[in-house]
């Protein structure tokens, strides 16, 4: 993510013992759903977990405006009823218990996987 552009911040906590599920959810994030988000102009989403609390950085421009694009979008539709299984919901930043010295862990990266598809699918058609 460029440092020049604005990025949004969210904080939003798994529901206790989820954490491995929602981990392997996002190994391999589906492909509908990423046209979605690149569609409605998200260059990043890169998301952070420390114990239960997540942390996602989001690069877009208009986050409202991707809000509104997602709504009735069949492919987000389908990956929100199956977070809901993990999440606990969305909590304003002033409670994100993420002080400085910690290291979160990296769950998922939208650009890295985008980046691992072209990069196989251009070895494949090497072949």
């Amino acid at each position: 993510m460029s440092s020049a552009r604005p990025v949004v911040v969210l904080h939003s906590r798994l529901r206790p013992g989820q954490e491995a599920a929602y981990d392997a959810e996002h190994a391999r994030v589906p492909g509908d759903l990423l046209a979605a988000l690149r569609a409605g102009g998200v260059r990043d989403w890169v998301i952070w977990r420390e114990g239960h609390a997540l942390l996602h950085v989001v690069d877009v421009d208009d986050y409202a405006a991707l809000e509104h694009h997602l709504a009735g979008e069949e492919a987000n539709d389908r990956w929100q009823r199956a977070m809901a299984v993990h999440v606990a919901g969305f909590d304003d930043l002033d409670g994100c218990p993420l002080p400085a010295p910690r290291s979160p862990r990296l769950v998922w990266s939208m650009a890295e996987q985008v980046a691992a598809t072209a990069d196989s699918t251009e070895t494949r058609g090497r072949r």
